[in-house]
């Protein structure tokens, strides 16, 4: 997989690519975002295989990046730092392949995350959070087929908030709105032009496939089970927190899509959130409204997955929690700046960050072991290598 996505890379500028990702079920992704954006680092650094992870970082880092911008503008210098805590235990928990290995299934999770923030920046009024929701957006949906379900609603919702609960200030909605519409153009036309060029399109036998159930494939998944991989990051050691688990042998799927796992954590999530609304914390009531529409969406789009529901698709459950993490620990510092406040400003910063530099420390540990391969594996390659 990541040897075509070189190759589509590689392509940019020359045949210039007009699908996505290939996908195994004989289709491929809806658009070749991935590609154009890998294109720059690869192009910048020569065209060595290298450039592909650290494109994949660069990607990664944007989106923690945004994150960060998002909840300052929103919360403050306290919310930033909880955020990008929240953002290092997700990158420790995921490991190291899925923060650097460019697999559309990996390097769409962080960029994921940044919707929500930017929905949520949309329902506070922010009127540049439309464009960047936009294309960030088109580039996970693009990406990876499953996030059409998962991340266009959401873009769909915050600009309808915007437009609806700031009426008063529509005019200054012009300018963005028709950055938007650029965005929109660029970003989808190789795929309109793929539609008008082929028949059938890949468009169409991307859709012919869903309808029929997928080819060789188990039907749809349940609620139920959209339910029970979505509540699994609220048990009381959530992956988002604790890192992976291991997976069912036989079908590669987490074992609470069949086993379900007890969300206790969701008590403390809505005791924050009571929290907040007492208190009146301003924006708190629209970031809850956003995490509890993705999560519904996170349901309704697992339910309709067709075949397994295999644990390298399901990164995106993590942003939810830590989302849902971050409205926890916003609401904690709420609580503890009203009585003290002069101490809460002193311990929130000095705590957060000694979390984020250990857990920088450990990941790139983690990082630098990954790249020790086993010795046979390694012969293996020399020898497979020489003859090739």
């Amino acid at each position: 997989d990541v040897a075509s996505i070189e190759l589509w890379t590689r392509a940019v500028g020359h045949d210039w690519p007009l699908v996505g990702p290939f996908s195994r079920s004989g289709w491929y992704h809806p658009g070749p975002a991935l590609f154009y954006v890998l294109a720059l680092p690869y192009r910048l650094l020569g065209g060595p295989s290298l450039a592909l992870p650290l494109g994949a970082l660069a990607i990664n880092a944007a989106s923690v990046a945004g994150m960060a911008v998002v909840a300052r503008r929103r919360g403050g210098t306290p919310l930033m730092l909880i955020t990008l805590l929240g953002c290092a235990l997700v990158l420790r928990s995921l490991g190291t392949d899925e923060v650097r290995v460019p697999w559309n299934p990996w390097v769409t999770v962080l960029p994921y995350g940044l919707v929500v923030f930017l929905t949520w920046a949309m329902t506070c009024g922010d009127r540049w959070a439309l464009p960047l929701a936009a294309f960030v957006g088109s580039f996970v949906a693009q990406t990876h087929v499953g996030y059409v379900a998962l991340a266009l609603p959401l873009v769909a919702f915050g600009a309808a908030w915007r437009v609806v609960a700031h009426r008063s200030t529509l005019r200054r909605l012009a300018l963005p709105g028709l950055a938007t519409l650029g965005v929109v153009v660029v970003m989808w036309s190789p795929a309109i032009v793929e539609q008008l060029r082929n028949d059938p399109s890949n468009l169409e036998r991307t859709v012919d496939w869903f309808r029929s159930g997928g080819v060789g494939e188990e039907g749809p998944a349940t609620l139920g089970d959209g339910w029970r991989v979505v509540s699994a990051q609220y048990w009381v050691a959530p992956e988002w927190l604790v890192g992976t688990r291991p997976v069912l042998a036989s079908s590669a799927e987490p074992r609470y899509v069949h086993e379900a796992l007890a969300p206790v954590l969701l008590v403390v999530v809505a005791l924050a959130i009571l929290a907040l609304w007492r208190r009146r914390v301003e924006d708190s009531g629209r970031l809850v409204a956003v995490w509890a529409l993705a999560s519904g969406l996170g349901v309704l789009a697992t339910a309709r997955t067709i075949g397994p529901l295999y644990a390298y698709r399901l990164g995106w459950t993590r942003l939810l929690g830590m989302v849902a993490g971050v409205i926890v620990a916003w609401a904690v510092w709420r609580a503890a700046a009203g009585p003290w406040p002069a101490r809460a400003a002193r311990a929130l910063p000095r705590v957060a960050l000694a979390g984020i530099a250990v857990l920088a420390v450990v990941s790139s540990v983690a990082h630098v072991r990954a790249a020790e391969r086993p010795p046979d594996e390694s012969a293996n390659i020399r020898e497979l290598t020489r003859g090739v």
